[in-house]
């Protein structure tokens, strides 16, 4: 049965996983749900989505092809924030900047993480492929 994260997801970024050749994995919950991650494959890379009830956050992880789903200390897992900030350096200011004032809902998240994985596909694989 699918949980409620996880049909935020498939919702949200529906249209992305159907344009790439994303197909689902498999969902994995920790600490009696608090934690989530669910894993989608492509030809191209792997992504999780994660999500963490206790500190508000939902992330994405891109991974190689030949990635381990729950091996994430592999190496062969970033963070999307990680892939796409790769030879740039942010001052304090501007990290402090990016931090909203309020809490953003998974959907919010969600939706922000669609933008970047959309905008920066292509990017994305690229910097995969150094990996």
């Amino acid at each position: 049965m699918a949980s409620n994260f996880q049909r935020k997801v498939q919702l949200i970024l529906a249209e992305f996983f159907s344009a790439k050749g994303f197909k689902y994995e498999e969902s994995i919950d920790f600490n009696e749900g608090n934690k989530s991650m669910i894993f989608y494959s492509s030809p191209q890379c792997k992504l999780s989505f994660y999500r963490s009830q206790r500190d508000g956050e939902v992330n994405c992880l891109v991974g190689t092809i030949g990635a381990v789903n729950i091996d994430l200390d592999s190496g062969k897992w970033l963070f999307l924030s990680s892939l796409l900030s790769e030879g740039k350096d942010s001052s304090i200011e501007e990290l402090l900047a990016a931090v909203p004032d309020s809490p953003k809902s998974d959907e919010e998240q969600l939706c922000e993480i669609e933008i970047k994985l959309r905008q920066n596909f292509d990017e994305i694989v690229k910097g995969l492929i150094k990996m």
